[in-house]
């Protein structure tokens, strides 16, 4: 049985996100971005430091991840699960590069600044260039929160896993793709009367 809110998560961000040099890129760069991203909260002093577990610091970019892995694991078990797995390693990856960099922090906030940027550079390029249609966040910024996940989704559906729900997810981007082409070409005719 398919989950309707399972496809309804995915259809909405991924009828952005159906030109398959686009969702390369996606798959690429969120991951990216969230390393990144993780990387440079750890030298955000005021978010940092301010709780530990044996000797295991707590700092605002766990409580985010564990916030988003809380909210992945509600829109699907296996996912979620999937996404814990793969982000939690992330985490600690840019932990254990950041320790690794320990004598020099300004060579690690450089690198994650700058792939950061570069990685957001190319989600553009993605959507304007191949896409052809501006980011979901340009409609709802909370769709950043929703990109990880997608990029989980999209890499079970590329193994062939969840058959019945990416037949689901396909007819439903399909529909929204279709409604927004429908849309735009009925604003298009009504700017030339």
């Amino acid at each position: 049985m398919v989950n309707e809110k399972f496809v309804k998560f995915f259809s909405g961000y991924g009828a952005y996100h159906n030109h398959p040099v686009n969702k390369a890129i996606h798959i690429i760069c969120i991951p990216l971005i969230l390393f990144s991203l993780l990387g440079l909260f750890e030298h955000a002093d005021c978010l940092n430091n301010w709780a530990s577990i044996k000797g295991f610091e707590i700092d605002f970019g766990l409580l985010f991840l564990s916030g988003a892995l809380i909210f992945y694991l509600y829109v699907d078990t296996f996912s979620g699960i999937v996404a814990f797995i793969l982000y939690s390693l992330l985490f600690l990856g840019q932990r254990y590069l950041l320790h690794v960099l320990d004598r020099e922090p300004s060579v690690h906030f450089r690198s994650m600044l700058i792939v950061h940027i570069i990685s957001w550079l190319m989600q553009f390029v993605g959507h304007f260039v191949f896409e052809k249609r501006s980011p979901a966040l340009f409609d709802n910024l909370l769709q950043i929160f929703v990109a990880p996940l997608f990029v989980i989704i999209e890499m079970i559906f590329m193994m062939g896993l969840r058959e019945e729900e990416y037949d689901a997810c396909e007819k439903r981007v399909n529909q929204l793709i279709e409604n927004f082409r429908l849309s735009k070409k009925k604003k298009e005719s009504a700017k030339s009367s």
